[in-house]
């Protein structure tokens, strides 16, 4: 009977355990509601970068650094993000993964251009940094010169 009694124990201990992390409130909860709300964002940054440029710049800070300064706030991000538009205006990206961490959200996809043929596809990582729900700090992570190439 002890041995029965053990492995019955045993789970519901982890169960409570595990039930007591899942809590909505503590110093945890604001750590999920940072989470849930970088994680929008990163909903948001697909969805601009595919259909509105304006609101894509719009999600990020006015004194945002991206790839460590390679642009310097949100009106020149802006300027080349339009540029790369009007050179490929029909270029897609598409997220695959998202990972959140406090007021980091890491997302994995790839960006597609049909009009360079069905094997373009750029792979990427970026980790955005947020602050006031709007990216801060953007490292971005692909292979940048497959979008100077003619292929």
């Amino acid at each position: 009977m002890a041995l029965t009694t053990k492995y019955f124990v045993l789970p519901i201990l982890a169960l409570t355990f595990c039930a007591s992390c899942a809590t909505t409130s503590g110093p945890n909860a604001k750590d999920r509601s940072l989470e849930k709300q970088v994680l929008e964002v990163a909903r948001l940054y697909e969805k601009f970068y595919n259909t509105d440029i304006k609101s894509f710049a719009a999600l990020y800070t006015e004194d945002c650094i991206v790839n460590g300064g390679v642009y310097r706030g949100r009106e020149t991000l802006f300027r080349n993000e339009s540029a790369y538009l009007n050179a490929a205006p029909n270029r897609i990206m598409r997220i695959d993964e998202t990972h959140a961490s406090g007021d980091v959200v890491i997302v994995q996809g790839v960006i597609l251009d049909p009009d360079r043929g069905a094997d373009w596809v750029v792979p990427f990582s970026a980790v955005l940094t947020c602050r006031d729900g709007k990216i801060a700090k953007d490292w971005t992570y692909a292979e940048f010169s497959k979008f100077s190439r003619d292929e």
